[in-house]
């Protein structure tokens, strides 16, 4: 049988080197010297998976390794993850589901189909082996079958995950059936398994350093099928593909300079946040028809727009402060688009129901509004209302509503009393048909916004010091929007 090649693995993955070279030593097809188990560990985005699925893809190619993923942050129970390793043991061992005795006697028991715990897997398995034809078991334990149980750590804390992960290892010891099955347990902290009394080899990732996601995802930007797509949507003979890399490169680096104390080394939280930016770069380019410095090239781009980039419009969310609207497929940052295209796509979706976007409205007025005014705000006394009408108009004429005063630069705190009889003020006069007698309701949908942090509640460990004390937490531009949705002028009851 040839051996493992180490210049072979090292271009499975050029920037983990030494992590393949210890996987290969563990890891091998010969079930004599394989390693029952293994866990590898590190940060997000340290390329523990992609790793580990290049040198299992490189072993099945090279030695017809058989191999699987089981994506355990989806499976979540013990018994699901146990079925999955029953169900591709018994597609290798090619086991006929019409074999009368093999039906008798795994699929006679519930407890036993279902796997419901060690014990039965491991009974049902040494079943499964005896059920397939002989030149097939022999086969299948002639080479290493290989799980790899990727994020592990994210399975329920009921399942008792370190409990799983060294049955599975000692499987070995049952049966000399199982002596060529090997799994590797992919983590965040192996820690978090309490198995460092079984002594499990374990290879440790760290993250990637900031050159290395540059050309990692520099890579992925200029990939021969998303260059070829770009490449022909411009349609100008003016730009070359060499050109063309050149300018995604110098992107992926300043936006990854830009945001890097913010992305730190996640890889997953920096390529959305390129895919959102790419149109402000690719549109000056796409209505020139050519890349020229100092006109349209990526740093000019940068420099033009660099007071919206090195703000938070550049990462927006999906809730609270969501500034992007998607065009098509491309997703566009709603101050970086033309004043033409803003203005038409003004309305704002937010994934609150309308009960919710109201209380977000009064909780902000109960922290930016004076409560001696709130006679004169909220009332519903014909005189104050007319007194209130006439500030408002007086208002507008001197202050623009797109400019807020110093008094809107902290939010203060409010009693629940002050910020409901805002609500109830706020949604009767504006919203006749909405109910709000249900005070459950509402106080779920407080309890919501709490857990979303876009309302504060303060002095909770202040058992002496008065009542309870609440604050909102949400900016400015998306409450606007939110009181734009509901058709709510807001800026009338601000005192700049």
């Amino acid at each position: 049988m040839p051996g493992i090649g180490e210049n072979e693995i090292w271009n499975l993955n050029p920037y983990k080197n030494h992590e393949l070279g210890v996987l290969s030593t563990f890891i091998v097809p010969d079930t004599n010297i394989c390693a029952p188990g293994i866990i590898v560990e590190g940060p997000e985005s340290s390329g523990k998976t992609f790793t580990v699925i290049k040198y299992a893809n490189y072993l099945r190619k090279k030695f017809d390794v058989k191999w699987m993923q089981i994506k355990c942050d989806y499976c979540m129970t013990r018994r699901r993850v146990l079925r999955k390793v029953l169900e591709f043991m018994e597609e290798i061992l090619e086991v006929d589901p019409d074999y009368t005795e093999y039906r008798r006697r795994i699929h006679s028991s519930r407890q036993m189909s279902h796997c419901e715990n060690l014990s039965n897997f491991t009974y049902v398995l040494k079943h499964t082996f005896g059920s397939a034809l002989e030149n097939k078991v022999k086969e299948v334990r002639s080479q290493t079958v290989l799980f790899v149980l990727d994020r592990v750590d994210r399975m329920l804390i009921s399942e008792q995950i370190g409990e799983l992960c060294g049955a599975l290892t000692r499987l070995h010891e049952q049966d000399d059936l199982f002596q060529g099955i090997c799994f590797v347990f992919v983590v965040n902290r192996a820690d978090y398994l309490n198995l460092s009394t079984m002594s499990i080899p374990t290879i440790q990732f760290t993250s990637y350093n900031i050159e290395q996601i540059n050309n990692i995802i520099g890579k992925k930007f200029v990939s021969d099928e998303w260059l070829e797509a770009v490449y022909r949507d411009l349609d100008s003979a003016k730009i070359s593909k060499k050109q063309l890399q050149i300018f995604i490169r110098s992107f992926v680096e300043y936006i990854v300079k830009t945001y890097g104390s913010y992305f730190g080394h996640n890889i997953d939280m920096i390529i959305p946040a390129l895919r959102r930016l790419w149109p402000a770069f690719y549109e000056p380019i796409k209505a020139r028809g050519s890349i020229k410095p100092r006109v349209n090239d990526v740093l000019t781009t940068f420099m033009r727009k660099r007071r919206l980039l090195q703000t938070e419009y550049g990462l927006v969310t999906k809730i609270a402060d969501e500034n992007g609207i998607k065009v098509g497929d491309k997703f566009i940052s709603r101050e970086l688009q033309s004043p033409t295209k803003a203005k038409e796509n003004n309305k704002m979706r937010y994934d609150l129901p309308l009960r919710t976007k109201y209380i977000v409205v009064a909780s902000f007025l109960a922290s930016f509004t004076d409560p001696k005014y709130d006679m004169v705000n909220f009332s519903k006394n014909r005189e104050l209302r007319s007194n209130r009408r006439v500030r408002y108009k007086r208002r507008k004429t001197n202050t623009s509503n797109e400019t807020m005063g110093t008094k809107l630069m902290s939010p203060k705190p409010f009693s629940l009393e002050r910020m409901l009889a805002i609500l109830r003020s706020v949604a009767t006069e504006f919203d006749v048909g909405q109910e709000l007698a249900d005070d459950v309701q509402l106080q779920n949908d407080i309890s919501t916004l709490t857990s979303l942090k876009m309302l504060i509640k303060m002095g909770a460990h202040d058992t002496i010091g008065g009542a309870t004390k609440w604050r909102t937490n949400m900016e400015w531009s998306a409450v606007q929007q939110i009181a734009n949705d509901v058709g709510f002028k807001i800026e009338n009851y601000l005192q700049y």
